[in-house]
Formats: structure tokens, C-alpha cells, sequence
């Protein structure tokens, strides 16, 4: 058998592997899901049990999100929302260091300034 892994997949590790369904060279919106895993895990049988049941939960959110539209687009805007989280961040940000200065103190009132590049103009 062909070894499909890269060298960051451990003996314990689960992959669901999305193969899409091809007719006449395109894709035709289906997909076939797979569950695999190496026979060689160092899990006990219940865990492996365990992960495996959350393995095929994950599965099956995809047929369900077919018929709950609330679900959908719950499990779209959060995945919309967290890939920002995930952009890397741009290397010609620069950083300065934001320090706060009392400028005034009326009663329980206290005004600061920043010593921002922008001075509070942005």
C-alpha cells in the first residue's frame, strides 16, 4: 500500500478525506467522505471508540447541513469569521509602543493621551 501521509501524521492521528465526485472531468457538487486512521495507534479501545464517534460526528454535519439551513449558515459565518484569524500577519506592520498619560483629572474623571503615530486622528 502507498503511504498517502506526510510526515506530520501520527500513528494516532484521524483524517477525514473528502474526494470529490467527477463527471466528465468536473466536478459534479457530491463528495464521497472518508474516515482513516493507522492500525498501528497507541490508543486504548475505548478511546479509540471515542474518536472515532467524533470523527463521524464531523462527518456528518456535512449531509445535515444539506436540510438545516440554520446550521449552515451557523457553521459558514463561523468559519468566515475565523479566517481572518487565520491571515498571517503582514510583515511590514510596524509596532510602537502605546503609552498612556494623564493629562487631566476632574473628580472621578480622568482624561488620558497616547502617544500614537496618529495622535488620535485615525
Amino acid at each position: 500500500m502507498t503511504n498517502i501521509f506526510d510526515d506530520d501524521f501520527q500513528s494516532n492521528d484521524f483524517v477525514i478525506r473528502l474526494r470529490p465526485r467527477m463527471l466528465e472531468g468536473k466536478w459534479d457538487g457530491d463528495v464521497d467522505i472518508g474516515i482513516m486512521w493507522d492500525g498501528t495507534h497507541k490508543l486504548t479501545h475505548d478511546d479509540f471508540h471515542k474518536l472515532m464517534h467524533l470523527t463521524k460526528m464531523v462527518c456528518a454535519s456535512v449531509p445535515i447541513m444539506e436540510y438545516d439551513e440554520d446550521l449552515r449558515n451557523d457553521i459558514n459565518n463561523y468559519v468566515l469569521d475565523t479566517e481572518n484569524d487565520m491571515q498571517p500577519m503582514s510583515t511590514n506592520k510596524t509596532t510602537e509602543k502605546v503609552t498612556a498619560q494623564v493629562t487631566e483629572v476632574d473628580g472621578n474623571v480622568i482624561k488620558l493621551s497616547f502617544n500614537t503615530s496618529t495622535k488620535g486622528t485615525a
